[in-house]
């Protein structure tokens, strides 16, 4: 069923067992995401919109990170030790989400495109394979991520074949002659995978195929991914090193002294800074005599993030390196640093409160139990954050195992099962928050609510998980978190205080047809232990475990938190969409009630009373999922807050029993 498309995520790794990383790496896949319906024009979309993601600093820093995790760790293609199913979530989920969800911001006047139900439904064991014989399938997309800013690409047709096209080839099997020359600019100028290096990646498959792993053939006359001089190349690797050999006399005998000035005039040369860093990095862990070069390295970059990934500072000579800075810090990547632990992080967001984004991956002295104990028993600490990566956060398990601090959930009355959609985040500001509220309401309002309702699961974790500057159009996003969803109602009191959204898409007795509210849960502490009061003073909102908030409570209880506010004109966007408690009221006391249409006395045998049955259902989700004029959003009932918290803890149970958000039968 559907017109189903693969696309694949290739890297060269340094396989296991191989004695140095040194021109032993070979090409294999690290991600993987399956789509339902993908054809044609949609496949090149996806990925000018995957290409795009990989292009911007902050996703290819964390791309790169992740292929540097997982090298000389794992065997080839179904060789031992096996690669894990998501070896690299991060880049999963950003190939997952590329491939779902369009704004639409480079044509207004076409709706937003959205497919799929969620992410962690559609991902791919990284070593499951193409299958190249299923002719029912749509075709295959793959893509080099190796230099994740520099990317190459194929495409597989659907045709039993396995020769790589370009964009033009994979359109002209589709017959799309009179607009072939219409294709994503994106691609232009992207070199093409080609046929060795899928050889490389499925070697076993290639034999089973009687093909030759040696041939390099390729299609449409495109620039191969690897072309160039072999010797050239070789020459221009000798040629760093011979310096570098040079240079590494002089840093031992300044690191040995102490004495680092003559070692810091070379630093307004970007080749000698290239090799410094590149010293430094290998120094574990970096001496003491060497923090002030590292200072005097750092000190001529510009900009608000930072990038000391692979240095093993300690959390001491962490923060006098920061502290050197003359700008204040929003971004900071500590990849690979083997010194530092939770408590060190602890230090880090205490000190420095306008970090915004921390990268942590491959920080071995950071374990699990101790970064989670640090988010649930300190949630303050996190409030200045939109972005923490972790390679625990970003394990693709649903419901996810981390203390989560805002879950949205949306469902719908307008499909005859209601089903539970969303995405859950462990850290989060006003102002990503808002922001990501307003990409949801925004695209809702200009798609028919049939694909919202259905399809409304995967767009939520595709603008929750992402931030961006002011002005940067939401192609050009960042990921910040991985798209996974989870309904932790069973254990909700007595953990630590999170939010929840709920938001509930159109019904047709709705005065708007969307319902949204804010819910905070509270822990027990909370409810039974305030300080003054006596039991008789306590009011049953007091005992409650929850809370209801509209916008402008919302934001005022994150305010008395202590969290950063969120930008006046981000709020004001906002509340064009979402009413107020007051507002909502007003217009549902004003507006005309409807009533749905009446369910007629059944007759006939039983097969022909449930064919009435399914015709009458049909008829009442034609009505709920028209087109309203109104796109605002109204203020969630109580009654309609307790009745979708019941759905919400039998969604969850029937997810533990069966690993379904309200799909099962």
């Amino acid at each position: 069923m559907g017109r189903r498309h693969q696309a694949f995520v290739i890297a060269r790794v340094v396989p296991h067992g191989a004695k140095d990383a040194s021109g032993r790496s070979k090409y294999r896949c690290i991600a993987a995401y399956h789509h339902q319906q993908c054809h044609g024009r949609l496949a090149l979309q996806g990925l000018s919109r995957f290409v795009t993601l990989l292009k911007q600093k902050e996703n290819a820093e964390v791309v790169r990170a992740e292929i540097q995790s997982i090298q000389g760790k794992y065997g080839r293609w179904t060789q031992e030790p096996e690669l894990p199913d998501v070896p690299c979530p991060f880049t999963g989920s950003l190939l997952g989400m590329a491939w779902s969800v369009d704004k639409g911001e480079e044509d207004p006047e076409r709706p937003p495109y959205m497919s799929g139900v969620t992410f962690a439904w559609s991902v791919l064991p990284a070593d499951s394979g193409p299958s190249w014989d299923r002719r029912e399938d749509d075709g295959i997309s793959i893509i080099d991520v190796t230099e994740p800013e520099s990317p190459a690409y194929c495409l597989i047709r659907a045709e039993g074949r396995r020769h790589p096209v370009d964009a033009q080839g994979y359109l002209r099997y589709y017959n799309h002659e009179r607009n072939s020359g219409i294709l994503p600019h994106t691609l232009d100028d992207i070199p093409l995978v080609t046929q060795d290096v899928l050889d490389e990646v499925w070697p076993i498959q290639d034999k089973e195929q009687g093909m030759d792993a040696k041939s390099t053939e390729t299609e449409e006359g495109c620039t191969p991914a690897d072309a160039g001089d072999p010797e050239a190349s070789m020459v221009d690797a000798l040629i760093p090193s011979l310096a570098q050999m040079l240079l590494r006399p002089a840093l031992d005998q300044a690191m040995s002294s102490g004495y680092t000035s003559n070692i810091e005039r070379l630093l307004s040369q970007p080749e000698k800074a290239h090799q410094i860093r590149s010293y430094l990095r290998h120094q574990k862990p970096i001496p003491s005599n060497a923090v002030s070069l590292l200072e005097a390295l750092l000190a001529d970059e510009q900009g608000e993030a930072v990038d000391l990934s692979g240095f093993d500072l300690s959390t001491n000579q962490l923060l006098q390196v920061l502290s050197s800075r003359k700008g204040a810090v929003q971004a900071l990547n500590l990849s690979f640093n083997e010194c530092i632990t939770s408590e060190s992080i602890s230090h880090l967001l205490t000190t420095f409160p306008t970090l915004r984004r921390l990268v942590l991956i491959g920080c071995q002295s950071i374990k699990e139990a101790d970064l989670f104990d640090l988010l649930r028993n300190k949630p303050k600490l996190f409030y200045n954050l939109d972005t923490l990566l972790h390679p625990s956060l970003l394990d693709v398990y649903e419901p996810p195992r981390w203390p989560v601090a805002f879950t949205f959930v949306c469902t719908s009355l307008a499909t005859m099962a209601p089903r539970m959609r969303g995405c859950c985040l462990p850290v989060f500001t006003p102002t990503s928050l808002l922001q990501s509220l307003l990409d949801l309401v925004e695209i809702a309002a200009r798609c028919p609510p049939v694909y919202v309702s259905s399809d409304g699961g995967v767009a939520a974790q595709a603008v929750f998980t992402a931030t961006r500057k002011p002005g940067q159009p939401f192609s050009e996003r960042t990921l910040a978190a991985a798209p996974l969803f989870g309904l932790d109602a069973f254990n909700a009191l007595g953990s630590h205080p999170r939010w929840t959204c709920i938001y509930q898409w159109g019904d047709l007795l709705d005065a708007t047809g969307c319902q949204y509210t804010f819910i905070r849960y509270r822990s027990i502490d909370d409810i039974v232990n305030k300080d003054g009061d006596t039991k008789a003073q306590r009011t049953d909102e007091d005992q409650s475990p929850v809370k209801c908030y509209d916008l402008p409570g919302f934001l005022a209880a994150l305010q008395t938190e202590g969290r950063p506010p969120a930008p006046d004109n981000l709020v004001a966007k906002l509340s064009q969409f979402l009413l107020s408690k007051e507002e909502s009221e007003r217009r549902s006391a004003e507006a005309p009630r409807q009533t749905r249409v009446p369910v007629p006395n059944l007759v006939g045998t039983p097969e022909e009373r449930m064919l009435q049955m399914y015709a009458q259902g049909l008829e009442t989700e034609r009505q709920m999922l028209h087109i309203r004029e109104d796109k605002t959003v109204a203020f969630m009932s109580d009654d309609e807050v307790k009745r979708i918290m019941g759905t919400m803890a039998i969604s969850d149970m029937e997810y533990r029993l069966f690993g379904n958000w309200g799909d099962s039968k």
